[in-house]
């Protein structure tokens, strides 16, 4: 079974288009595609209108023989079947999916702010309840077994009344219990744990370390181990905190500083989880 009969397996229609509950078939001819939101390893992504309901949303567009090509269906598997299963007003909805003989097309909801990157730095009173709204999406994520492994500010996107969204679960995995491991390398390089670039096994405290990564990076902007290549910037991962050049942004107080350190330690069974995180004083105080 390849990996196209593997998303339509579990009562889904096996046709060239994906069957919904109320029994529509979809197809690109039911889209007016509009501009080119980003651009991916394997499609691309375009915001688009639903032609009878006027409906806007986002319209990721990905190549079936690249898929192939570059042999990550199990990866595409793996987005369409976590998204299309988790709701949370954190996680960005996954409405659908069809595809024809050239392509998958995921109908996504359609974020109006655009995605995190090269957004800091911000002030503190800004960048706390952006952290809040990603930790609760993705303890969601967490309780229900899975890990994101590729949070970053990229991969985080907002509406624009505020609303944070996580998005791109490509790289999620199932983690069915605390003593679960993976030992796939897969990420960004900025956002890497130091068990992961230490080639350790890992699981859902990777997604704390990248969330702390994330923070720095909107409070100063820019990340909090970058290096001038890549073999600098695993070193600093790897001591963490400890790095020489390491400094905490100023902005914080003495209860933020303590918050963004916890994700940062470097012994993974030492990190908080997300439900203990939204317990954390500085997350429920007021700048």
């Amino acid at each position: 079974m390849d990996v196209f009969e593997r998303l339509t397996a579990g009562g889904t229609s096996r046709h060239s288009t994906h069957t919904t509950p109320k029994g529509k078939k979809w197809s690109v001819r039911d889209f007016k595609i509009g501009k080119r939101l980003g651009r991916g390893k394997f499609g691309k992504v375009y915001v688009a209108m639903e032609k009878r309901s006027q409906f806007i949303v986002a319209l990721k567009v990905i190549s079936r023989k690249e898929v192939s090509a570059w042999k990550v269906e199990k990866q595409l598997v793996r987005e369409v079947q976590v998204q299309r299963k988790l709701k949370h007003p954190n996680i960005l909805s996954l409405y659908t999916w069809f595809m024809d003989n050239d392509n998958i097309y995921l109908v996504l909801e359609y974020a109006d702010g655009g995605d995190l990157y090269n957004k800091g730095p911000l002030p503190v009173n800004k960048v706390k309840p952006i952290i809040r709204q990603i930790i609760e999406g993705l303890n969601h994520l967490h309780n229900a077994g899975v890990a994101h492994r590729d949070v970053k500010a990229e991969n985080v996107l907002l509406l624009k009344n505020g609303q944070v969204k996580v998005a791109d679960l490509g790289w999620a995995t199932h983690i069915t219990s605390a003593n679960t491991r993976r030992t796939t390398l897969c990420g960004t390089l900025d956002y890497l744990s130091p068990e992961m670039v230490s080639g350790q096994p890992h699981g859902k405290p990777v997604d704390v370390w990248a969330v702390g990564v994330l923070m720095y990076e909107l409070l100063t902007g820019k990340a909090p181990f970058e290096g001038h290549d890549a073999s600098t910037t695993y070193q600093k991962i790897i001591r963490g905190v400890a790095s020489s050049d390491f400094k905490i942004p100023g902005s914080l107080n003495e209860s933020g500083r303590e918050f963004l350190c916890q994700m940062l330690t470097r012994d993974q069974w030492k990190r908080p989880s997300f439900t203990e995180l939204l317990l954390h004083p500085w997350l429920n105080s007021i700048e």
